[in-house]
């Protein structure tokens, strides 16, 4: 039986897909809705028998292809800040101020400490900066925040469709591929990248949720592909570490699905490939435009956008398509600044979820105090929950 015709895809994957020529169907199914994943919902949507869609789930999740939740950090009063900076020692990144708020961390190949922040939007970006430039004893520091952010979504059925027999599906033949692309659940901007909440009341804005519900959020980044029975389960079993009653699992998930927007199926071997991450400012209209593009290009990861013209992109690529993707989007947009950084799965030091650890729930905010932090991490440990 043919492999999967698509570059840089997971063997796993190219496995099942063997055995599954309709499993396309079920993950495009699975990344436009939200869990828990009703196996007869998708058998009316794809056609495909249930007792099939539920040999393909049980099949994903064995073979560890994870679907990562997906969310805008403004929901959260959070932003999302890309660091770079060129230390004077090899250790000094483990002075890193705000450290429990460090999503990446990882250098690239030209030799720069590169640092992803999900942090709260009450920290000013200068305060930040300035801490950087202390800690990692050095002024050059590169910083650029995002308040919305988002995943890509491409529809393996798409991209499969639109190939030509004997014809396999690589990085710049995507691109091609991604201009008809059809307008999907959760791909459009205003699904990306709208608050739940109203912004002219942002100042007023609480976060609503407890730590059980964010508890849960990370959870689900780390993977959402579950049936309901077995969803249910998982958060029965994680509450458990809360002292929560069983009977209160989907509550807490009712809380926050209405701020989710849908997830990603991570199917690409990024052990075989580069993770690239380009950063640019040019005028709103065509920012906004390059990113509904990289809302369905396959390759593409993660979005992010302050709104204002400036947006950063991940992807994962061959080496020999970084060129490529770099000069597509030079002649796309006029770009006042295009920063590119490149790194393998090896340089990375630290990749963590959605930071819940952090949240205070009695004061319904954010912990800025890393003493309190350590004694907060510390009590959680205690009463027996894994630390993602």
């Amino acid at each position: 039986m043919p492999k999967l015709p698509i570059e840089g895809v997971k063997p796993e994957l190219s496995r099942l897909y063997r055995r599954m020529k309709r499993l396309p169907l079920v993950i495009d199914a699975i990344q436009y809705r939200n869990p828990p994943h009703i196996q007869r919902e998708i058998e009316r949507e794809t056609d495909v028998p249930q007792t099939t869609v539920s040999r393909m789930m049980r099949s994903l999740n064995n073979e560890r292809i994870r679907f990562r939740a997906d969310y805008n950090v403004a929901d959260f009063r959070l932003s999302l800040a890309i660091v770079t900076a060129r230390p004077p020692t090899r250790t000094a990144w483990e002075t890193l101020p705000y450290k429990h708020y460090v999503s990446l961390l990882a250098t690239t190949l030209t030799g720069e400490l590169l640092v992803i922040y999900r942090y709260p939007d009450v920290l000013s970006h200068e305060h930040l900066k300035e801490r950087l430039k202390t800690s990692l004893k050095t002024s050059n520091i590169n910083l650029d925040v995002f308040s919305y952010t988002g995943l890509a979504k491409p529809s393996i059925t798409h991209y499969l469709e639109n190939l030509k027999p004997k014809e396999k599906l690589d990085p710049l033949k995507a691109l091609k591929i991604n201009e008809d692309h059809p307008t999907k659940p959760f791909t459009s901007l205003t699904d990306l990248f709208k608050p739940v909440y109203n912004k002219q009341h942002r100042k007023k804005y609480r976060i609503t949720l407890d730590q059980t519900d964010l508890f849960l959020l990370a959870m689900l980044e780390k993977n959402t592909v579950l049936s309901k029975k077995a969803f249910i389960q998982a958060l029965r079993e994680q509450l458990h570490i809360f002292n929560e009653p069983e009977g209160k699992a989907m509550k807490h998930y009712s809380h926050i699905r209405r701020k989710l927007k849908g997830s990603r199926a991570m199917i690409l071997d990024t052990a075989k490939l580069l993770s690239v991450v380009i950063v640019g400012k040019t005028v709103k209209r065509c920012a906004n435009n390059m990113l509904q593009e990289m809302a369905t290009y396959f390759y593409a990861i993660n979005l992010a956008t302050d709104n204002r013209g400036k947006i950063a992109v991940n992807f994962s690529l061959p080496p020999s398509m970084v060129q490529t993707l770099i000069d597509y989007f030079k002649n796309r947009c006029k770009f006042d600044d295009l920063k590119v950084y490149v790194w393998p799965i090896s340089n990375i030091m630290i990749s963590r979820v959605f930071p819940f650890r952090n949240y205070n729930f009695f004061a319904r905010q954010w912990i800025l105090d890393e003493r309190v932090l350590e004694e907060q991490h510390k009590k959680l440990i205690m009463r027996g929950y894994k630390i993602f």
